[in-house]
């Protein structure tokens, strides 16, 4: 049927779509190679059910995951809903059927991959609002309803997201400068020292308006900064405009790798504090850096240092455990278990202590999650660091990255994290040995917790180290010793590890305390 603009409808698009290719195979001739989406979408299942059943950390039913991801059609295009008849799947537009496949009762990856591939496909030709949406928009939906079976942190990321998500890992290729929303394109709001944009002559307050011949008005900042990378020592064309100019600038930039800074800086008195964002590629050499910065500047006179993670949602574990080994002489850092026998992981410390023992506090807060923890928990454990503030998030899973065949990734859980005393990182986090939630005056907190009832302490961190992942009520339980409430406490912890610092004595007290009992 012609619909009144002159265009076949979807149901029969899809209907001469399988006599067109009825016809070639009866004509002896080969089939004509199946439309790139296809192969696309079928090379994404293939990619995406194949991980799945290798890496993640529980043995899934790839069959029901799939059904689940086709379903997930149905947020791109409302019309379109997925019904099964015995074995036969069908794809309905509006309660008509616009195709149909035989479903493999007991398939493997490629036959799921291959028919899944074809209806998403048949699903597509008969929607205008998926063509419309784009293949992105697509995947998106139907991996996110996949993924969403699995667990909270396993996760698909498109193209766009995942070089975000590399860039902040690994660096990108960019000319070092940092920008702002401009209705003409974008502020550069800095130029980083030493990078290329200085050296061509940007300064702060210009207006990029167009970047290799593409103008950015009306462009989003998010789009506007992936323009911008690209790959390292390939130069990147742009047009400025400078208040008090009457015409714009033409500037070619060298792009140079920019891996963001993820450790800042600053003294409090006596003692240095190293605020860790979160871990990337250069975090280890950023914190060993500022090590030497702040030695360079107190020299004997520093008391100690504060690992600030509070607000670190984590990141590469792999930094994270080469941050616990600056500070570690040997021994445990983190074990890892999982499904796949590469997820069996002992991290030791092998490089001994760049600070040579000198005392160290860790502020945690409910949003220092992942590797943060991991961190935490290893140098509380070694007896190594006194952690103040409130207990962790509890994300104690490891996370692999898989290159999908559009260029995104899939994250999915692969393992468990524990800490060196051997318990589990996942939902009960990280218990401080200071607990400052609720508490206004530090002098009072300390002298209660170290001197007045240190029993409390020792028992709580104790009770936490032995609660099962498994046992549901204690783990609740115990959530509620020294739960994280926003914007509480946050002034009284850096207050109790300056003083922690500045009394040896009562700081070798609060070491003790945390230290993991003989069973």
């Amino acid at each position: 049927m012609v619909n009144s603009r002159g265009s076949l409808s979807a149901t029969w698009r899809a209907k001469l779509l399988g006599l067109v290719l009825l016809l070639s195979a009866c004509a002896g001739g080969e089939p004509p190679p199946p439309p790139a989406f296809q192969t696309l979408s079928q090379d994404m299942f293939q990619a995406v059910l194949s991980d799945v059943q290798r890496y993640f950390i529980e043995d899934e039913d790839l069959s029901t995951l799939t059904l689940v991801a086709l379903e997930g059609i149905t947020d791109v295009d409302p019309s379109l809903s997925m019904d099964q008849a015995g074995s036969v799947l069908s794809v309905l537009s509006n309660g008509t059927t616009v195709a149909e496949r035989e479903w493999p009762a007991d398939g493997d990856v490629s036959d799921y991959a291959t028919v899944a591939g074809e209806l998403l496909y048949l699903s597509y030709e008969s929607s205008n609002l998926m063509q419309e949406s784009g293949e992105e928009a697509i995947f998106e939906s139907i991996f996110t309803a996949m993924l969403g079976q699995l667990d909270r942190y396993s996760r698909y990321a498109g193209n766009d997201k995942a070089q975000e998500n590399r860039g902040s890992r690994e660096g990108f290729g960019s000319i070092g400068i940092s920008l702002g929303e401009h209705p003409n394109g974008a502020l550069v709001l800095s130029v980083d020292q030493g990078k290329p944009a200085q050296a061509a002559g940007i300064h702060g307050g210009d207006i990029i308006v167009s970047i290799d011949g593409r103008p950015l008005a009306g462009m989003s900042l998010r789009r506007i900064l992936l323009i911008l990378r690209g790959p390292v020592n390939k130069p990147v064309g742009l047009v400025v405009r400078r208040p008090g100019l009457a015409e714009p600038m033409i500037a070619t930039v060298g792009r140079t790798r920019i891996v963001p800074n993820t450790v800042f800086l600053r003294s409090l008195g006596r003692t240095a504090i190293l605020k860790i964002s979160n871990f990337n590629d250069t975090t280890p050499k950023r914190v060993a850096e500022a090590f030497s910065e702040a030695m360079a500047v107190s020299g004997s006179d520093l008391a100690g240092i504060v690992l600030d993670l509070r607000g670190n949602l984590g990141g590469l574990l792999d930094k994270a455990i080469d941050v616990a080994d600056l500070f570690l002489h040997d021994g445990i850092i983190s074990t890892t278990d999982g499904r796949h026998p590469r997820s069996f992981q002992k991290f030791e410390a092998v490089r001994g202590d760049i600070t040579a023992g000198i005392p160290i506090v860790v502020m945690i807060d409910g949003a220092s999650a992942s590797s943060a923890e991991v961190l935490a928990a290893a140098l509380q454990d070694r007896g190594r660091a006194v952690l103040v503030g409130a207990t962790s998030f509890g994300k104690g899973s490891v996370q692999t990255v898989r290159k999908l065949p559009n260029g995104g990734e899939l994250i999915l859980t692969w393992a468990r994290l524990q800490a060196p005393s051997g318990y589990i990182l996942q939902d009960g986090g990280v218990m401080p040995t200071i607990c400052t939630q609720g508490s206004i005056d530090a002098p009072l907190l300390l002298r209660h917790t170290i001197i007045d009832d240190p029993a409390t302490t020792i028992h709580n961190l104790a009770l936490r180290r032995r609660i099962s992942a498994n046992d549901v009520l204690a783990r609740n339980s115990l959530a509620q010793l020294c739960p994280w409430r926003l914007g509480e406490g946050a002034g009284i912890a850096e207050d109790v590890a300056e003083r922690l610092l500045l009394n040896p004595e009562l700081y070798d007290s609060a070491i003790a305390l945390a230290l993991p009992q003989e069973s």
